[in-house]
């Protein structure tokens, strides 16, 4: 499959945004607003790292981050690689 078409923050068919998120060294997730202005934990949908979220309206154009924290308890954070803004 194409992980650009399905890995990062798309528009659905039904208009809701959604966001996904694949680590595998993650334990926990959550996208970040770059000005610092909001913060929306991701939920584990698969044990091997994979996270997704439905977005608010809030957080359905801002400049995000993605943040996550390794089962050793290492919080990284860096821009979304399947985010073109």
């Amino acid at each position: 499959g194409d992980p650009f078409g399905f890995l990062g923050r798309h528009r659905l068919a039904d208009g809701r945004m959604v966001l996904r998120f694949s680590q595998p060294k993650a334990q926990q997730a959550a996208m970040r607003a770059r000005d610092g202005n909001g913060s929306w934990p991701l939920q584990r949908a698969h044990h091997h790292g994979f996270f997704e979220r439905e977005l608010p309206t809030e957080a359905a154009h801002v400049p995000y981050d993605l943040e996550w924290t390794t089962h050793e308890g290492h919080t990284f954070r860096q821009a979304d690689v399947y985010s073109f803004e």
